[in-house]
């Protein structure tokens, strides 16, 4: 049964228990509030009960062990508080375990490692605490994606640690207090890789990486970026240490990047004129840096970017008579030279979120209609992109 975004308000009746033969339920995307009835333990039949992207308050009932059948349970998106029941850990069939986005404490229960089944597994941006080693979910050995980011926890990565999950592709770690070198094996066969706001340290490895996303901002890296990035989509070193020029390898026609972000760093030279050649590019962030010299006059040639912001720098020079060919697609542009101020106008990007397992959620991007004008610069005519989405990459899809 399903009556996924149908605004359905009130509560869950206890009465639910009378559906006893109910093997799919989907109440996920209304206005339902309250708790969650413990009477759902009536229903043995029940293999997929989905509940996200509600308003539900309070424990998760501890009586659904009783529900033996079970293989998806979504319970994301809510306000549920309390901890992880460990009797959710002894569900036989548990293929998918989503409780991210909720007010969940606690520590993760050992347990969770005997759910053999597991292949899902998002917990992110509850309150969850305790000291976690990576070696707690080994046995999980059909494990696709585990997404831990903006909790409380304290993972510990051993430099030893070799990966025993071999089925894991997506890996959500941002803000889980990790400090020290980055292991080389976060790179070996997953798809994306998060952990953003932790303490690493140390030069960066070669980003050989055959991946899609690879998000490292706000940690402490040094050092140059390396020449070689990989097949990655999506590139975040925002906010750290890094220094040297912007290899001009990341930018060649071979690289598939849409999203790149070197925003907030320590980076010198100049910008290199071969990235205007990048066709797909979708964002270009190298704002807060020390790049100087002048605009590549290539950049005009970016068609598909939505946000491009250069502030913070000592640029220089116009490269575009009006912003880009068509004056329409971008969404942020903002260049300063030091001994002479100046301001293109701007529309600036809203970005939210990227997904469930990694703790941002996207879908589309949103553009609010924030106009700077220079009293020297005529202001261009451009398409209002408030509201507009574009189609995600698969991995970024909800």
């Amino acid at each position: 049964m399903s009556l996924a975004y149908c605004n359905i308000g009130g509560v869950i009746s206890p009465d639910i228990a009378n559906f006893s033969k109910l093997q799919t339920l989907s109440l996920l995307g209304n206005n339902l509030h309250g708790g969650i009835p413990s009477s759902f333990d009536s229903l043995s039949s029940l293999a997929t009960l989905y509940l996200s992207d509600n308003n539900l308050e309070g424990n998760i009932p501890s009586s659904f062990h009783n529900l033996s059948s079970l293989v998806i349970l979504d319970l994301g998106n809510n306000r549920l508080t309390g901890q992880i029941p460990p009797s959710l850990c002894q569900l036989p069939a548990l293929v998918e375990l989503w409780l991210y986005h909720n007010q969940l404490s606690g520590t993760i229960p050992d347990s969770i490692s005997k759910l053999a089944s597991l292949q899902r597994l998002p917990l992110s941006s509850n309150r969850l605490t305790g000291n976690v080693s990576l070696q707690l979910f080994d046995n999980l050995t059909r494990l696709q994606e585990l997404g831990l980011s903006g909790n409380r926890l304290h993972i510990n990565i051993s430099p030893s640690w070799v990966p025993q999950f071999s089925n894991l592709k997506f890996i959500g770690l941002g803000f889980c207090n990790i400090k020290g070198s980055l292991p080389r094996e976060v790179f070996h066969g997953f798809l994306v890789v998060d952990l953003h706001a932790n303490r690493f340290y140390d030069t960066l490895p070669d980003l050989d990486f055959d991946g899609d996303m690879l998000v490292l901002l706000d940690n402490e890296f040094n050092g140059s970026i390396p020449a070689t990035i990989g097949t990655l989509s999506y590139l975040s070193l925002s906010g750290n240490n890094l220094t040297g020029e912007i290899p001009s390898s990341t930018c060649t026609d071979s690289s598939g990047l849409m999203i790149l972000d070197l925003s907030k760093n320590k980076l010198t030279g100049m910008i290199p004129s071969n990235i205007g050649r990048r066709s797909n590019l979708l964002v270009l962030q190298l704002a807060q840096n020390v790049l100087e010299g002048k605009i590549p006059e290539e950049l005009g040639n970016l068609q598909t970017v939505y946000t491009l912001n250069l502030e913070g720098n000592r640029l220089g020079g116009t490269p575009w008579k009006r912003p880009f060919a068509t004056g329409k697609r971008v969404s942020a542009v903002e260049t300063r030279n030091d001994s002479s101020p100046s301001r293109f106008w701007q529309l600036r990007l809203q970005i939210v979120g990227l997904s469930k397992y990694l703790s941002w959620e996207i879908i589309d991007l949103k553009v609010l209609d924030q106009v700077k004008e220079d009293e020297n610069i005529v202001q261009p005519e451009y398409e209002t992109l408030k509201d507009r989405s574009i189609q995600a990459p698969y991995w970024l899809e909800p």
